[in-house]
């Protein structure tokens, strides 16, 4: 019987661990880091530090003087931002071994990215002391989905076909809840386990759709969880949809503002501060991909 463990065990063998990544995430939230201790890491990889160069002497750094160093490109560009490009180079280096024609992965990963990028926002609101676990918490939200759309291919077709084309069910979330019996949180959470990704990023994953699937969902899962509503409401107002959807509905009606202590109203503000950022890190992160 096919269930979210097996589909995962399925495709262990095709899905690097991002150890690398997960190292350096480890490094920059220790107090006793330096900065020759996280290049050294970086630099035990020439893939990763030969696109973490050509993304730091990108835009996001013009006119600054060319970076010829993991050390300078800490210095200049920060660890923060140097975290975020390393999770997200190394993340989608792990399913380069994955086909897929049922998404774009541009699209997947400007989603991801927008979330990411938004959740930081959020983070940063709050007062949280850690901005950058939101953005990768947000980064890997849906990255059961890449699995399951990269490997279950006539079924998923199925799935939308028979749960969305009658318009019975708008959320391709609930959709593959009614087919499958499990759906792409399931999925990321079995990933994270076998990966021994931290508790909190177990977590978001998990209920970044519905925080109440947790007895006590932390601040950084209702973070996730508005940051994904934001992203796909975005994506929606972007593809010309001026309706009053689902996602509207559900983030206007979402507990996690009161939870986070924020309004609803400065979602517009958030969405608009986070576009350029996402779409920034896109352009040269898509780039280093096909590199």
């Amino acid at each position: 019987m096919l269930d979210a463990k097996s589909l995962v065990a399925e495709v262990s063998s095709l899905i690097s661990f991002p150890s690398v990544a997960i190292e350096i995430n480890r490094l920059l939230n220790s107090e006793k880091s330096t900065v020759s201790e996280i290049a050294a890491v970086i630099e035990s990889d020439p893939a990763l530090t030969a696109k973490l160069l050509k993304v730091a002497n990108s835009a996001l750094v013009q006119g600054r003087g060319e970076i010829d160093s993991v050390g300078k490109a800490v210095n200049r560009i920060g660890s923060r931002m140097v975290n975020e490009l390393v999770m997200g180079i190394e993340v989608a280096r792990c399913f380069e071994g994955l086909d897929n024609d049922l998404i774009s992965v541009e699209d997947f990963w400007r989603h991801s990215l927008q979330c990411a990028t938004i959740c930081q926002q959020l983070a940063a609101l709050t007062g949280a002391r850690d901005s950058g676990a939101a953005f990768t918490a947000g980064l890997l939200h849906d990255i059961g989905q890449l699995i399951m759309y990269s490997t279950l291919g006539e079924q998923i077709e199925d799935c939308l076909t028979d749960f969305m084309g009658n318009g019975r069910i708008k959320s391709t979330y609930h959709a593959e809840q009614q087919f499958f019996g499990f759906d792409h949180c399931n999925v990321g959470l079995e990933l994270a386990i076998q990966w021994q990704l931290p508790l909190s990023l177990q977590q978001c994953i998990y209920a970044h759709h519905q925080p109440s699937r947790l007895p006590a969902a932390a601040d950084i899962v209702h973070i996730v969880h508005l940051g994904n509503l934001l992203a796909q409401y975005h994506e929606q107002c972007q593809g010309g949809d001026q309706t009053e959807t689902e996602t509207a509905a559900a983030l206007k009606a979402s507990d996690s503002w009161r939870r986070l202590q924020l309004s609803p109203e400065c979602a517009n503000n958030i969405i608009i501060d986070a576009q350029d950022t996402t779409e920034l890190l896109l352009g040269n992160f898509v780039k280093t991909q096909a590199a």
